[in-house]
């Protein structure tokens, strides 16, 4: 009884008081509510519900992807949009791994906002460290291109796993899982290198003037872009003033990418 009245809650209030949406935007069409209302009575199981749901997240985002063009703003609403933004709102809160792999189905999606609810609600249910294995499975996910967005997007996937670490932070010993994985990142990966590097910097004692970040820092200093050649050179200017010796090295004997630390 106390997970469908959390089930309750989320309807009531995840569908209907999203984001500075009104409540009838959230949830057009009341389904979700008579879902609940079916579960209450005794008509459907709790798993019954959540499929039923992922089904509405399901068809809603294919009728948004399909109504958005290549130079359509990739925030558009729509009541499909609402219908898809609800339904996936719910299934956050309810909270159940089940609902993973739909989660990461949303992370292909051309509408921005759906996309972003897709890696934080795999994010919110899996846990920041679990979060990680979507990621490396990103570059392997062929994804349409549009004026706005070439995908995968990296940049939301990194700054979702941000949101988490705050919502809920992790252990010291899973800190360091993800430092060590976003270390190998910044130095392999070019998408989202902006939220990478914010994130080491926030969370790795010593990166910022690192060996690790000036070798990273080095690779965009004379980027096409204005904005990104201005930002890393202000970072290599930054680093710099710490006499090369005195760098820290993540290499190093115990050190989170020591390689016979990574070989135990």
């Amino acid at each position: 009884m106390k997970k469908l009245m959390s089930i309750g809650i989320a309807v009531v209030l995840a569908v209907n008081t999203g984001l500075s949406f009104t409540p009838i935007n959230s949830d057009p069409d009341g389904v979700v509510k008579r879902l609940w209302e079916s579960v209450k009575r005794g008509e459907m199981t709790e798993r019954e519900l959540l499929l039923e749901v992922e089904a509405l997240a399901r068809k809603y985002r294919a009728l948004v992807d399909a109504s958005l063009g290549f130079d359509d703003n990739p925030l558009t609403q729509s009541p499909e949009y609402d219908r898809c933004r609800g339904a996936l709102m719910v299934l956050k809160e309810i909270g159940d791994r089940h609902s993973l792999p739909l989660f990461e189905e949303m992370t292909t999606s051309k509408h921005l906002d759906i996309r972003t609810r897709g890696f934080d609600g795999y994010a919110q249910v899996a846990g920041a460290v679990d979060y990680l294995q979507l990621i490396e499975r990103l570059p392997d996910k062929p994804m349409e291109k549009t004026k706005y967005f070439s995908r995968p997007d990296f940049s939301t996937a990194y700054l979702v796993l941000g949101w988490e670490i705050e919502r809920k932070p992790p252990s010291p010993k899973e800190m360091e899982k993800i430092c060590t994985f976003l270390l190998e990142k910044v130095q392999t990966e070019e998408g989202g290198i902006i939220q990478k590097d914010t994130l080491l910097c926030t969370h790795l004692l010593g990166y910022k003037t690192s060996v690790q970040r000036m070798a990273m820092v080095e690779r965009f200093t004379n980027s096409n872009s204005e904005y990104q050649k201005t930002l890393w050179n202000a970072a290599k200017e930054e680093i710099e003033k710490v006499p090369v010796n005195q760098r820290k090295d993540f290499r190093a004997k115990g050190e989170l990418l020591d390689p016979e630390k990574k070989g135990d």
